[in-house]
């Protein structure tokens, strides 16, 4: 997980690698997905950003999603690419300082609320010592340029 501060520290650029994609809808389709996935990006990773507006006393008031809003959808769906802005973040761990998403669709679409009610959850806290969490800074920029594909077309 890397954030990332933008706009003088009033915009958080959350990026999130996860160990996979797999497909749950298009399943007959998932070993398709991972070698373009390694061929294009030159990755099998999946990355997701979003971000996280803060208000005049630094919390976190708003989510961005980007082409990765979950809306309704739930963890069966997977190909999910809903843009949205301005989502008034519901859940805080803790305090207002340490919101929380979830991670609702099998192509890790987000939102503010949970749409698997049925679901045993994993909590990620990233300040953890003992925590499957690694923490780093880099832009999406950063991270993307960090990977190299095999196919190029530009």
């Amino acid at each position: 997980m890397h954030c990332h501060a933008l706009d003088n520290g009033q915009k958080i650029q959350v990026s999130i690698l996860f160990n996979n994609e797999e497909l749950r809808e298009h399943k007959v389709a998932n070993r398709f997905y991972e070698w373009f996935r390694s061929w294009f990006y030159g990755r099998i990773i999946d990355i997701e950003t979003i971000f996280v507006v803060l208000k005049g006393d630094n919390n976190p008031e708003l989510f961005d999603f980007p082409f990765i809003y979950s809306a309704e959808n739930s963890i069966e769906q997977d190909s999910i690419h809903v843009d949205r802005y301005g989502i008034t973040i519901k859940y805080f761990f803790g305090n207002l300082r340490h919101p929380i998403i979830f991670i609702n669709t099998s192509n890790h679409a987000m939102g503010e609320h949970d749409t698997n009610h049925r679901l045993w959850k994993w909590e990620y806290i990233a300040w953890q010592m003992d925590s499957p969490i690694e923490f780093g800074e880099k832009s999406r920029e950063e991270i993307d340029n960090s990977f190299k594909p095999k196919l190029r077309f530009w």
